[in-house]
């Protein structure tokens, strides 16, 4: 096969070398390769919107959310904002190859505490069918040592175990997240990843 302009090596090769998320993404064949290459886009795109965290000091909590919805748009993963799922879902995730559909819905919030958190869990898992990979819990966090605050979530949600929580809560591949399980009123439990960013500026 020529490996010349244009073709599918090509294009493979400069996925490989400019955004291996992507190509992980567009090349996963199971859910679970599928939530990994996500997530590493998704670790990225927070990386991203971390660097530039001085422009975004004015931005309210839906116009954060569309800063990383453009961060996280690469072909072949669809990110809406405010899309009807039984509600309002502040990002819908979609990706549909291969005949497969697969659906992440998140819920964001600039921090506020574990109360304002764990609220926003409950409004997450009103927007759940229970057909979705998993629901996804951004938080902006703009207080100072945003890893105790995340670490505070935790364990308030470990003793409290809201939304039907199964056990404790384990932890993520991204820094500064976890995860919870939930009975979800489909019967099934579902999983929800809380991952937060960090635009916390000195002075502010």
């Amino acid at each position: 096969m020529s490996q010349g302009t244009g073709t599918l090596y090509d294009l493979t090769n400069q996925l490989l070398q400019q955004s291996p998320e992507h190509l992980d993404l567009f090349a996963s064949l199971t859910d679970d390769e599928f939530q990994i290459a996500f997530d590493s886009l998704l670790g990225k795109a927070l990386a991203g919107l971390e660097e530039s965290k001085k422009g975004f000091q004015s931005l309210d909590e839906p116009a954060l959310s569309a800063v990383l919805r453009l961060a996280m748009l690469v072909p072949g993963l669809s990110v809406a904002l405010e899309q009807h799922s039984n509600g309002h879902a502040d990002l819908t995730f979609e990706s549909y190859r291969l005949g497969i559909a697969r659906r992440i819905l998140g819920e964001a919030k600039i921090y506020d505490g574990p109360k304002y958190h764990i609220d926003g869990v409950g409004q997450l898992l009103g927007y759940m069918t229970g057909r979705e990979l998993r629901g996804l819990m951004v938080v902006y966090m703009r207080k100072a040592n945003g890893s105790v605050l995340m670490k505070k979530t935790r364990d308030t949600m470990d003793g409290v175990k809201p939304g039907n929580q199964q056990g404790i809560t384990t932890s993520h591949l991204l820094k500064w997240a976890f995860d919870s399980s939930h009975l979800h009123t489909c019967g099934d439990n579902v999983r929800i990843s809380h991952v937060a960013c960090n635009l916390y500026v000195d002075g502010t």
